[in-house]
């Protein structure tokens, strides 16, 4: 690759993220808020609950941003839209995850945070 195509390449990765970064924000503080009141003083602090929640709930959000993008919603709707996704769409998300990878409920065992999935 030459240098002009690398160029090439950073600036539209450049574009991309500065189209994103209202859905990237909005969908980082909606997992911030949620997260919170969740856990506040309720459980020990886990960063790496902490960092694969936001990394899920960003990537989520930028879907949902992106493809609203693409269908010409205005900028209120796709951010009403990722706060939507971000915070009721999460147990969805999480079903069709576990679908996928082929966990089921009972590694559960009746507890009631998804954060805790698993964990005996």
């Amino acid at each position: 690759m030459s240098q002009q195509e690398v160029k090439d390449a950073f600036d539209s990765l450049k574009a991309i993220f500065l189209l994103v970064m209202p859905g990237l924000i909005a969908a980082c503080i909606t997992s911030s808020v949620d997260f919170l009141s969740k856990h506040w003083l309720k459980d020990k602090f886990m960063w790496n609950r902490f960092i694969v929640g936001h990394v899920s709930d960003v990537t989520l959000g930028a879907a949902v941003y992106l493809g609203l993008c693409e269908l010409g919603v205005g900028e209120a709707g796709r951010l009403a839209a990722v706060y939507v996704a971000v915070s009721a769409g999460r147990p969805w998300v999480r079903r069709v995850i576990d679908g996928r990878l082929g966990l089921d409920d009972k590694a559960c065992k009746g507890c009631k945070d998804e954060g805790k999935r698993g964990v005996e």
